[in-house]
This record gives structure tokens, C-alpha cells and sequence, in this order.
């Protein structure tokens, strides 16, 4: 059975970020959402022990690419 428009979910483009509304003027008008959530970065992520083995040493550099990407 296909899904309707907007019924299997959220239809339309994702709403900007609060903090982009405010940058940009608050060119809607409409009211800014104050209980939207604040993420602190993750920072000091090592890699997992088994990372460390003699095999997997591309494993603990793609480790280290991906968590500066991800945790800033």
C-alpha cells in the first residue's frame, strides 16, 4: 500500500536550527523554538582495545579521522 503525503512521517524540507533562524532574521516571522535541544561535544573518544592490535592498526587511524570529523 503506498504511503500518503505526510503520513508515513514528516513531509517537506527539514526545519532550519534555531540558531540559523536567528542569524538569518527570523525571515518567517513565526515563533523561535526555545526548548530545542543543545548538544555538548564528545571529546577524549579512544578507540577500543582490540583497536590496538597488531592487525588492525588502519583500524586506529580511520578511528582517529572519524572521531575529529564527528567530535570536532
Amino acid at each position: 500500500m503506498p504511503h500518503m503525503a505526510g503520513t508515513a512521517g514528516r513531509s517537506g524540507r527539514r526545519p532550519k536550527p534555531t540558531a540559523r533562524k536567528a542569524l538569518a532574521g527570523n525571515p518567517g516571522k513565526r515563533a523561535l523554538n526555545k526548548d530545542e535541544p543543545v548538544f555538548t561535544p564528545i571529546k577524549g573518544v579512544e578507540p577500543p582495545e582490540w583497536f590496538a592490535e597488531e592487525a588492525l592498526p588502519l583500524a586506529t587511524i580511520m578511528w582517529q579521522l572519524t572521531t575529529k570529523e564527528l567530535c570536532g
